[in-house]
This record gives structure tokens, C-alpha cells and sequence, in this order.
């Protein structure tokens, strides 16, 4: 069974306390949709029953939790969770894979933005297969 922990839990005077708890079962058979409005009506008991208006909502990146947290609380700010941003970059530091090559077009990317000039030449360039030699990780 694949399931998705999702943990609502609010700060007060620097303690966390949690509030509730959502499994939700993740078995590749139901769109974003039907993920993000079974999680929205999760939230949305949690306001109606809690009364909570949350000023921020901290999340892993996963845009079916975004979509509803703002469904729910519209002008709530979204930030991203500083231990999966964490996690992810210790991730990519440890990654022996060959950093993928960008082609940047400058064209391409003058259409789709006009404040970009043409003349802007791109300088990402890779000249190692790791992103980050291992002495320096713990460093970085």
C-alpha cells in the first residue's frame, strides 16, 4: 500500500501542537483533482471546526497540498518547509549523477519574456560530474 502522511499541526509561543492527521492513499489511480479535493475538504473541516486562519502554511513543494491550502485560505503565504529544503539539497549534493546540460536560447526566452535582452548570454556551465566534490558538502 502507498499511502501520503499529511500532518496539520499549528505553532503557539514557538511549540508545535499537532491538530490532525490525513492518510491518504496514493495508488496512481486519481488525477491531481481528486487528491487536491480530498485534501481541500481536510483543511476545510480544520478551519470550520478549529477556526483556524493560519498567516503562513509551510509545505514540501507538492502542488496539490498548495492548491488546497490557497482553495481554503486564499490569502494565506505559502513557504517552503526548511527541512524539506534541507533534505533536498543534501539530496542534490550527494547526487553522483552528471548535472543535466541546459541549452539556454535567448530568443526563446526574449519572446516568452521581454525584460530578458537578447544579447544576455547565459554562463551555466558544467565541468564536473558531481555538483559538489564531497570534502566541501558538509561546508556548503
Amino acid at each position: 500500500m502507498n499511502f501520503e502522511l499529511y500532518d496539520f499541526h499549528v505553532e503557539v509561543n514557538g511549540t508545535g501542537f499537532p491538530l490532525a492527521y490525513l492518510f491518504l492513499e496514493n495508488n496512481g489511480n486519481c488525477n491531481g483533482w481528486i487528491r487536491t479535493d480530498t485534501i481541500a475538504a481536510f483543511l476545510t473541516e480544520i478551519r470550520l471546526r478549529k477556526h483556524v486562519e493560519p498567516e503562513f502554511f509551510l509545505t514540501d513543494k507538492d502542488f496539490v497540498q498548495i492548491s488546497a491550502a490557497q482553495r481554503t485560505w486564499p490569502s494565506v503565504k505559502i513557504q517552503l518547509c526548511q527541512w524539506h529544503v534541507k533534505r533536498a539539497i543534501e539530496t542534490k549534493l550527494r547526487d553522483s549523477k552528471k548535472a543535466q546540460q541546459i541549452i539556454y536560447n535567448s530568443l526563446a526566452t526574449y519572446e516568452k519574456f521581454p525584460f530578458i535582452e537578447v544579447i544576455f548570454i547565459s554562463t551555466i556551465e558544467t565541468k564536473s560530474e558531481k555538483i559538489c566534490s564531497k570534502e566541501f558538502r558538509k561546508k556548503v
